[in-house]
């Protein structure tokens, strides 16, 4: 036991170095029963290492004295590396977790949550621990009990499945999401993740720039004056009404097509074009914000 320190370096999981009698065989013979005690060695002759996991305990004669002890340990190298590494990797996850700017949900096959990120407690307004246990349809204001099903078995036959809703924070206030869910095993175990993003600006500037339109083609349609609109190749891509009954020619007819075509007499076309050609190049021509008068062809 003595020339033990000369052959082998012997440390704890923790990096500390025991003294000889924190070895196992001197703990033994102390009489010391442990299982499962790690140590990390090293021989100094080859450099070779090793992770071992140690049972001993003392052995004792009839009388009860220690005479002796046993010590059986076996290699947990790769063992203890796959663990490390399971650590590791949880440790990553839950800080990808907790930092996601969207809110993430892990819940069990019906629905019931198990986890959630802080993204999650903040955009709806509860501890942690509150919202553990809670079913989707406690905060979820438009997912029913059928449409729950249904995506349990997408995430069951391995899918993803997204889809829009809204949200009722515990104030009782709402807000529009959008909800991605995907399968995920976690020990053998079949969970949902779902990652919910606020959408309320978004859902809101479509809706703004829906009303813009709408305000846009009412006035184009009411307009006394012909309105016509082009692309930059000259194709029609507005005809409104005054425009229609101008000359003779149906919306639906002329977008698309080159207005050089439809309106503009023969002589003035090359003339047409070449202010076009200009206008691509950069961005003005000498009749941009100014009215004049021309002659315009009638659809007859």
């Amino acid at each position: 036991l003595a020339e033990y320190p000369a052959v082998l370096e012997v440390s704890l999981p923790d990096g500390t170095v025991p003294p000889l009698d924190q070895w196992a065989v001197p703990r033994a013979l102390r009489g010391e029963t442990v299982r499962e005690a790690e140590y990390h060695l090293r021989r100094k002759d080859t450099g070779e290492s090793w992770i071992g996991s140690y049972n001993f305990a003392p052995i004792r004669d009839a009388s009860g004295a220690i005479v002796g002890s046993v010590v059986v340990g076996r290699d947990i190298t790769e063992r203890s590396r796959a663990e490390v590494a399971l650590r590791e990797s949880e440790e990553r996850f839950r800080t990808l977790f907790d930092h996601a700017a969207d809110a993430i949900f892990l819940h069990e096959s019906g629905g019931r949550l198990v986890d959630v990120n802080l993204a999650a407690c903040d955009s709806l307004g509860y501890a942690h621990d509150e919202l553990l246990g809670l079913h989707p349809t406690d905060f979820d204001v438009e997912i029913t009990e059928a449409q729950l099903a249904k995506l349990d078995s997408e995430l069951a036959a391995g899918r993803t499945h997204e889809f829009d809703s809204r949200h009722r924070r515990r104030d009782g206030s709402t807000f529009e999401v959008n909800v991605r869910c995907c399968p995920l095993s976690i020990g053998g175990r079949r969970f949902g993740l779902s990652i919910a993003r606020d959408i309320s600006d978004r859902k809101r500037a479509e809706r703004e720039l829906r009303d813009s339109q709408a305000r846009l083609a009412a006035i184009l349609e009411s307009a006394l004056d012909c309105i016509i609109s082009i692309d930059i190749e000259g194709r029609v891509i507005s005809f409104n009404a005054s425009a229609e009954r101008t000359f003779g020619r149906r919306a639906s007819e002329v977008l698309g097509q080159p207005l050089v075509n439809l309106i503009v007499p023969s002589e003035l076309r090359e003339a047409f074009w070449l202010g076009m050609a200009r206008f691509r190049e950069t961005g003005a021509g000498p009749h941009l914000n100014h009215r004049i008068e021309m002659i315009g062809l009638h659809a007859d």
